[in-house]
């Protein structure tokens, strides 16, 4: 749906209203439960409208990374009439920012509810501003607390890592005082049921009770965001534990994963969790954070270190972190035309100054009024002309997609990195094809980045004549595994993957190595001997372009006993996470991690 917000706080008055926000959160006590906000409404009006957010609005919960907070809005229209209502975040923020806008229909004398998700932020302005509009609505405006657990940490601290549920944060022994104040808890009664609403988190706790009441939705959401690299630890008892039945089996090495993430059991008492088992937990995981990740990537103007900088592999992609360095630099370096524009300044010189007075206007001056229109028209019409057969229509990009395959509880996380290069775009916004987070990484040049409806991307995603990378992540219901089988007493593989394999190896659960290539879907296919040297070389190819985050969940499934490791190239149609149509992919790779599920006999 089509809505216009307008800004009400111009970029001067942000860090007056920074810091009344903050002084008021720091003033706010925090509670147990996700934090609720009341919209002044007009009296008699009987429409209600409360803001809800699972991990705090004007107070940030513990632990919280880049990524996206959930904010539930539910209205209630007691009036005689049905009516919409307009919920927008309002500024012009770019800096890796999202500006998420959406219109809500609620009939007379029902409650209506939608959740929007903003982005968390490592900047200097951490707060996004909303702007509430429709019948009945006096203030209509509130604000949510985007500041990321570093951002929040400050002086150099370090700050804590992990997200704490109510249960865990009332836990004896104080076993978080040395990370600081652990800030709000999380209220697991309340947890999303879309794993976007755990994405602000790398590291979540909580308790053996709280995991067995997760409402099934959320219990879901939760293992889909761990697969995408999230670790939860679970603090349990000791003795019989028939709920681990819901986690992910354990591997051969005894460790619960699930795509590039885990589930770990943490044994306690009930009462006091000792600081030791919280320092295993999260040791280091402070520099696996996605803030500290992604500032790993480009030559932003914010939020990019100096240091980091300018350490690409190639002069063609200088700026860039080396391994995504390598994906930026297949299509070289952009150049500047600059003969043709000192060309065609001359010749515009010329041709709109002597000529024009001289020849053109001669006899009659009065002639300049429409020989100067005319002959802009015409040095613009030329210059749009130059700029089609120069950079074309669309544009071009490479993107490699890693998918984790997690057969638990049927789903396929996708961590796609992509770098792409417009020419003359048509038309820059394009729908969103599922429940998906798609992060700029270099953010000098973001501008407004507008999600409409959760249906469709407008705005400053793409922009004519300029180069774009993003991280892309998504997790979608699959049913996509890799099984082994037996054919004649000698192991094979059944890919029920959607697109064929170029190369497959396998790890058994005695170390082992197998591989076969030209896997097609549905199809049985023996596996041959192979040897960790030949493994290695093909894990190092994956490897190769790949940023910060792709890496890091590659190295931590590497060298797993009992699963399976592929790759393709090309034809991989809507695999990916799809962002705009004008692109045309002439590089692309999906590689494929997973465990080995066993066919019954």
């Amino acid at each position: 749906m089509h809505v216009h917000p307008e800004g009400r706080f111009g970029p001067q008055r942000r860090p007056i209203l920074a810091a009344i926000l903050v002084a008021a959160a720091a003033c706010g006590p925090a509670t147990g439960r996700a934090e609720i906000e009341t919209i002044a409404t007009e009296p008699g009006s009987r429409i209600s409208i409360e803001v809800e957010g699972w991990t705090g609005l004007r107070s940030a919960a513990s632990g919280r990374d880049v990524g996206l907070l959930p904010i539930t809005v539910t209205i209630g229209n007691g009036s005689d009439s049905d009516h919409v209502w307009t919920i927008a975040a309002t500024g012009d923020r770019g800096d890796r920012g999202f500006l998420p806008r959406t219109r809500i229909a609620v009939p007379a004398g029902a409650k209506g509810k939608t959740t929007l998700h903003v982005g968390t932020q490592a900047g200097w302005s951490p707060y996004t501003s909303f702007a509430v509009s429709g019948p009945g609505v006096s203030g209509g405006q509130f604000y949510v607390d985007g500041r990321t657990a570093q951002a929040s940490g400050g002086g150099g601290t370090n700050p804590l890592t992990c997200g704490l549920s109510k249960g865990v944060q009332a836990a004896a022994g104080d076993p978080f005082k040395k990370y600081g104040p652990p800030g709000q808890p999380l209220d697991m009664a309340t947890a999303p049921e879309d794993w976007r609403g755990w994405s602000a988190f790398r590291n979540v706790m909580l308790t053996e009770a709280e995991w067995r009441t997760l409402p099934g939705a959320a219990r879901k959401a939760l293992l889909d965001w761990a697969s995408t690299g999230g670790r939860a630890g679970v603090l349990a008892a000791k003795g019989e534990k028939p709920w681990l039945d819901d986690l992910p089996p354990p591997g051969p090495d005894g460790r619960r994963r699930t795509g590039a993430g885990e589930i770990v059991v943490i044994e306690w008492d009930g009462k006091t969790l000792a600081a030791a088992a919280v320092d295993r937990f999260l040791a280091g995981t402070a520099d696996t954070t996605i803030e500290k990740l992604t500032a790993d990537y480009a030559p932003g103007s914010s939020g990019t270190p100096y240091a980091m900088r300018g350490r690409a592999a190639t002069g063609d992609a200088a700026g860039w972190e080396v391994g995504f360095g390598r994906l930026a630099g297949i299509f070289g370096q952009r150049s500047l035309p600059v003969g043709w524009i000192l060309g065609f300044l001359s010749v515009f010189a010329i041709v709109a100054g002597p000529v024009n007075v001289l020849v053109l206007a001669r006899d009659r001056r009065s002639r300049m009024f429409w020989t100067t229109p005319a002959i802009s028209l015409v040095a613009t019409a030329f210059l749009l002309g130059l700029m089609f057969l120069r950079d074309g229509v669309g544009g071009v990009g490479a993107r490699r997609v890693l998918c984790l395959l997690a057969p638990h509880h049927k789903g396929l996380a996708l961590i796609q990195e992509q770098f792409s290069r417009t020419g003359v775009l048509l038309g820059s916004s394009f729908p969103i094809a599922e429940p998906s987070w798609l992060l700029p990484l270099d953010d000098g040049g973001a501008g407004r980045l507008l999600e409409v409806d959760e249906q469709v991307r407008q705005g400053d995603w793409f922009r004519s004549r300029s180069d774009q990378a993003f991280l892309a992540t998504a997790v979608r219901p699959s049913r996509a595994r890799i099984e082994l089988a037996d054919v004649n007493g000698k192991p094979a593989v059944i890919s029920s993957v959607d697109v064929p394999l170029d190369t497959l190896f396998v790890i058994d659960d005695e170390g082992r190595h197998w591989m076969a290539t030209d896997v097609g879907t549905g199809e049985k296919k023996p596996l041959v001997p192979s040897d960790a040297d030949a493994f290695q070389k093909f894990f190092t190819s994956l490897r190769e372009d790949a940023g910060p985050v792709r890496r890091t969940a590659l190295e931590r499934l590497k060298d797993l006993r009992g699963y399976a490791y592929a790759s393709t190239r090309g034809g991989l149609g809507k695999l990916p996470v799809q962002t705009l149509p004008a692109i045309r992919w002439t590089d692309e790779r999906a590689d494929f991690i997973g465990p080995l599920t066993r066919t019954a006999p």
